[in-house]
């Protein structure tokens, strides 16, 4: 779990400002976010808003919680490969 709360940390802290603070907002790569549909614990990663900053978005809802990859990891691993052939 420590590389996954590594990133909790991360943004706390904000250690990443003096890389990010130049950067182009828009991410012009394809992004998969893959969430719970159970509760929306990141309800601006799921908003609609996405694809002003993230123009090819894609989101799945998996029937899991907060550490959907750790609760469904067969399931992630389908949705993360069926995306990946729809992408290449």
């Amino acid at each position: 779990m420590q590389p996954k709360l590594n990133w909790y940390k991360a943004a706390i802290e904000n250690i990443d400002w003096n890389d990010e603070k130049n950067m182009d907002p828009t991410i012009q790569r394809p992004v998969l976010f893959i969430k719970e549909e159970s509760f929306d614990v990141c309800p601006i990663f799921s908003s609609t808003e996405q694809s002003e900053f993230i123009p090819n978005y894609e989101m799945i809802e998996l029937n899991a919680g907060h550490w959907v990859m750790e609760e469904t990891p067969d399931e992630v691993n389908r949705a993360i490969d069926k995306w990946i052939r729809k992408i290449k």
